[in-house]
């Protein structure tokens, strides 16, 4: 115990020295995140924005430190203590993981690979949910592995509040560990809780957008549209692709994940818990039924969650190689200390090589900031822009980018009376789009270029045959105002930011589309 404590606490150290921005600097879904959880307390902006995964652990946590910490200290300063408790506890779970098999030592190298020589320092200046996801799990499986399997599976459970892919561990689990094996007791109870978790999703769903279908949250309901392969062999097909290229990419971001790899493997097979750690690839097949359904885009993060596992089995097999032949030469005295002697001073040059790496990069991240070089995210740019101007009136109701809407919820969730989703918008016929527009004062279009903005982003192809967008460029243009729909547009602001459209109905059908 007091071993997992002393890595802990170094981590825990090296995270909170570790060069970091602000809650601003992190991916957007978990900005994301802290909006969901303001709009729990303010409901009538339920539906304000899609496309984000609602992670209710991780709205907690983030939400409930983003609040706290203005409260006590006015500024988001807790939530790099939160970043890092969690990383530190990574890094733990990744030692004691290779210490169990081969020794402290092997703990102690899979320790020091996983902050040098991995994206883990990335993972925790971005504020991945990954940071937060892969802790619980290799907690969890540990605890299953070692016969604690109830614990286990509330810890995997609370993992898969986080992430959803962690449902595929826990079916894994429940159909390979206690169903086929008849162990009824077992199997009822982790359906029960992972049916709980399921449950949980569910009314967190309902509560952020009024309705109970999940697919509402995320993909084409939401505006975003992710798969366009019309055939399910087809969506098949990329998907193979894509875990091959994310792979790829994998030990391509941690070239020395790649000398790791062999020995990982060959540890597992050995291992006498492999059957639990194998688990881990139920997130594999989770992700194919995930995409197959086109409400998710393929990205190389999702397979994150390998890195800590080749490392911890990584290292560990390296270590069981060196004590196995120390054990064999130990009757050849010399030939065994040549052997101790020679290994040592390689992993000692290797552990050097860690630091080394380490300390520029640190380097290179502190000179990187002082030089002013670290930005927001351009819809992090936009929101701040919007609320430092205010262009519309307070209380007005909106037709918004998604990706600025959090960004606003998050900073001032009293500033608009309601939100629509302009990427909702985008995918909507006629009827639905006239009845969006009757709802709403504003709508607010940035000029700045993002993947997901409006004017970038054109799913369905339509281009000038869409009648709302050949309207928006013909404004654009001229800036003088337009009708569509039964409704006036008239531009308020035409800059090299936004185009913002005030929104009046007006008594008579005026023959347009």
């Amino acid at each position: 115990m007091h071993k997992n404590l002393i890595v802990f606490t170094a981590a825990l150290v090296f995270f909170l020295l570790h060069p970091f921005g602000n809650i601003f600097y992190i991916v957007g879904d978990n900005i994301a995140q802290i909006a969901y959880w303001h709009i729990l307390f303010n409901p009538h902006l339920a539906g304000s924005f899609g496309g984000v995964t609602p992670k209710p652990a991780l709205m907690f946590l983030l939400g409930f430190t983003y609040d706290l910490s203005f409260w006590i200290f006015g500024s988001e300063v807790l939530i790099k203590g939160l970043l890092a408790f969690f990383a530190a506890l990574l890094t733990t779970a990744t030692a004691r993981l290779g210490a169990d098999i081969a020794g402290n030592m092997a703990g102690i190298f899979a320790a020091a690979f996983l902050i040098s020589l991995t994206p883990v320092t990335g993972l925790f200046a971005d504020g991945s949910s990954m940071i937060f996801f892969l802790p619980l799990l290799l907690i969890g499986l540990r605890f299953f592995a070692t016969g604690r399997e109830r614990v286990g599976v509330f810890i995997l459970c609370a993992a898969t509040l986080i992430r959803p892919e962690g449902f595929g561990v826990l079916i894994w689990l429940a159909v390979f560990h206690q169903l086929i094996r008849r162990r009824w007791r077992p199997f009822l109870f982790t359906v029960a809780l992972a049916s709980v978790t399921f449950s949980s999703l569910f009314f967190v769903q309902y509560l952020l957008y009024g309705n109970w279908n999940p697919l509402e949250a995320f993909g084409p309901q939401a505006g975003y549209v992710f798969i366009h392969e019309s055939t399910l062999l087809m969506r098949l097909v990329r998907i193979l692709r894509y875990i091959y290229d994310a792979m790829v990419t994998i030990f391509v971001e941690s070239p020395g994940l790649i000398y790791l790899f062999l020995p990982a493997v060959a540890t597992l097979i050995w291992f006498r818990q492999r059957r639990t750690y194998l688990s881990v690839l139920g997130i594999v097949l989770f992700l194919i039924v995930y995409f197959s359904l086109g409400v998710g885009e393929f990205l190389e993060r999702f397979f994150q969650f390998l890195i800590p596992l080749i490392v911890a089995f990584g290292w560990a097999g390296i270590f069981l190689t060196y004590h196995f032949l120390i054990k064999k030469m130990r009757q050849y005295f010399w030939i065994s200390r040549i052997i101790q002697l020679i290994s040592l001073s390689l992993l000692f040059a290797v552990l050097m090589v860690m630091i080394k790496t380490e300390r520029d990069s640190l380097q290179v991240w502190q000179e990187y900031i002082s030089q002013g070089n670290v930005n927001y995210a351009i819809y992090t740019q936009d929101a701040i822009r919007l609320l430092m101007a205010q262009p519309v009136p307070r209380g007005s109701r909106v037709l918004l980018e998604s990706d600025i809407t959090f960004g606003i919820l998050v900073r001032d969730i009293n500033y608009f009376r309601d939100v629509n989703s302009l990427q909702f918008f985008n995918l909507q016929k006629k009827a639905e789009r006239q009845k969006i527009l009757e709802q709403i004062d504003y709508i607010l279009i940035s000029k700045t270029y993002y993947q997901y903005y409006y004017l970038w982003y054109d799913p369905l192809e339509q281009g000038d045959s869409d009648f709302f967008r050949q309207t928006i460029s013909d404004i654009i243009k001229d800036g003088k105002a337009k009708s569509i729909y039964n409704h006036y547009l008239t531009p308020v602001e035409n800059s090299i930011f936004w185009l913002i459209l005030r929104v009046e109905p007006f008594s008579y059908n005026s023959g347009n589309e």
